[in-house]
């Protein structure tokens, strides 16, 4: 009863109102409030009990200073409310986007996966991540100059932008580098919509160079690396991003301009990892001493996470199962 309690409470969330919108409406109660607050004074001051009749006769006869108290304190209490609220959106939104292409940065893009993650472990959907990586960033810094590199990277994020779906979250990541975190998608779906965002980055780049002014044509391309968490060593956001950013250095290996998906683990590790781990977004700490391959079979051989054969699940709400480690005991050497 008490892990059914600690669920309902963790889920379910009140609606998040914009501020500039749920502060005035704070305005508006406090201000009932005074009004509501003047009326038991007066009644505790004449000793009489606050009915209803008697509230209705006090306003009727001190209609004057309830009404001033009422719209004073709803005109400051709105516009204080808006004005604040709409500073606190704006802080909100910086902090979430990144200010060149006005996608999501990186610090939403690891909120929204520690709530993808848990939900995928809830209903066992599938949770892919696409790795877009625009070529050659640095040779057009250096021949036409940063403000067409700046340039190249809003045009990759406009064909995110085109590209993506309702529930896809698309984010620059840093440097060169974007993500698309792909809710309830599979791999093979994944790969469809890395090929989809690719020839958008083409049409959209042949039609930026036909307005160009440069002599040089004007042909911007990307490279794409995409694994779902059946891929992964661990589902974690660091095990899912290597096993895509394998990927995408296989694309670039092959000739850059193309999309590549990572394989799949082994189904039976997955399988029991999901069921071990089915919340550690960012509970999974790694301790002991030099890095080791504690699988012998070569599973999660590159995962900085596994030393020593250790995994230290962070203490707070959703955390605490441990691995089997009998089980990963039968795959070492």
């Amino acid at each position: 009863m008490r892990a059914t309690w600690r669920t309902m409470t963790t889920t379910w969330r009140l609606p998040r109102w914009p501020r500039r919108f749920a502060y005035p409406v704070a305005g508006l109660l406090l201000s009932i409030a005074m009004v509501a607050g003047l009326l038991l004074l007066e009644a505790s001051t004449t000793h009489r009990i606050p009915t209803v009749s008697w509230i209705f006769a006090e306003l009727r006869d001190r209609p004057l200073p309830y009404a001033y108290l009422l719209v004073a304190t709803l005109v400051m209490m709105t516009i204080l409310g808006w004005i604040v609220g709409r500073k606190e959106d704006l802080l909100g939104r910086l902090s979430t986007t990144d200010p060149l292409t006005g996608l999501a940065n990186r610090r939403r893009l690891r909120s929204a996966f520690a709530d993808e993650l848990n939900r995928a472990a809830r209903y066992d959907t599938s949770l892919s991540l696409i790795l877009v990586d625009l070529d050659r960033l640095k040779d057009i810094n250096d021949r036409h100059g940063h403000a067409d590199g700046d340039r190249a990277l809003q045009l990759v994020a406009e064909a995110l932008r085109r590209s993506c779906r309702a529930t896809d979250l698309a984010a620059r990541y840093g440097g060169d580098e974007f993500i698309v975190l792909a809710v309830n998608t599979p791999a093979t779906e994944a790969r469809v919509l890395a090929l989809r965002i690719r020839d958008s980055v083409r049409r959209l780049s042949l039609r930026a160079g036909r307005w160009s002014k440069s002599s040089e044509p004007t042909n911007h391309t990307v490279s794409i690396g995409a694994a779902d968490l059946k891929a992964a060593a661990l589902p974690t956001f660091d095990a899912l991003h290597a096993a895509a950013d394998r990927a995408l250095y296989a694309a670039k290996a092959a000739g850059r301009d193309g999309v590549m998906v990572a394989p799949h683990t082994a189904p039976e590790i997955h399988g029991h990892l999901m069921l071990a781990l089915p919340r550690c977004a960012y509970g999974v700490e790694s301790h002991g001493g030099a890095e080791t391959d504690p699988l012998a079979h070569g599973l999660f051989r590159e995962h900085p996470k596994l030393r020593d054969g250790h995994i230290h699940i962070a203490d707070r709400p959703g955390f605490g199962l441990e691995p089997d480690w009998a089980f990963v005991e039968r795959y070492r050497a």
